[in-house]
């Protein structure tokens, strides 16, 4: 069996998932987590920008660790051309929250020293991909015969709970588009140092 490990932060097990799904849901915008920022809020502070922005870093790996989970769980059903479709997508999103993570953390690092043009570009970027990937996420459901996989309802579950995940992360990471004029304000005016 290929197994995956979790990102270090969770070290969780099938028989600690309903742990990690707290976690996750917390992470993607439960009542503690946060990550959205209301566009119409153009008060927020520069404190405020980088808590959403180590909230969005979170939540991306509380994704990975859900993937992996479903990468292990989907891997036991053998080598079938939907499981290798299945475990390139999840493979494709596990690059992507990893990159996406690096980045937030990287502006979460960088920007109370003071928002900089390219912490602006950074931001762009991110929420563009994340526009960008909702087509992938469509492209996956689309290229799947569920009919045809009738029969096997945990692996249905398991499939469409992939695709929940990847898809809900770059939803929410679209919210990323709601900082971008916030930091040119922070640029434009000088950022506290």
């Amino acid at each position: 069996m290929r197994e995956m490990h979790t990102p270090a932060v969770y070290k969780a097990r099938r028989e600690h998932s309903q742990a990690v799904a707290r976690e996750i849901l917390r992470a993607l915008g439960g009542s503690e987590a946060g990550v959205s920022l209301d566009a119409d809020d153009r008060s927020v502070s520069l404190p405020e920008v980088v808590a959403h922005i180590r909230d969005w870093s979170r939540a991306c790996d509380a994704v990975s660790a859900c993937l992996v989970l479903y990468r292990n769980e989907i891997a036991e059903y053998g080598l079938s051309p939907v499981v290798r479709m299945a475990e390139s997508f999840i493979d494709h999103f596990l690059g992507l929250m990893a990159r996406y993570q690096r980045d937030l953390d990287r502006l979460t690092a960088e920007l109370p020293k003071g928002v900089q043009q390219r912490h602006v570009e950074m931001a762009t970027r991110l929420f563009e991909s994340s526009a960008e990937e909702e087509s992938v996420c469509a492209d996956f459901a689309r290229n799947l015969d569920f009919h045809s996989l009738e029969s096997r309802k945990a692996f249905v579950a398991a499939i469409q709970g992939v695709y929940s995940c990847a898809r809900s992360a770059v939803i929410d990471m679209r919210d990323l588009g709601n900082i971008v004029p916030q930091l040119r304000t922070l640029v434009a005016h000088g950022s506290p140092s």
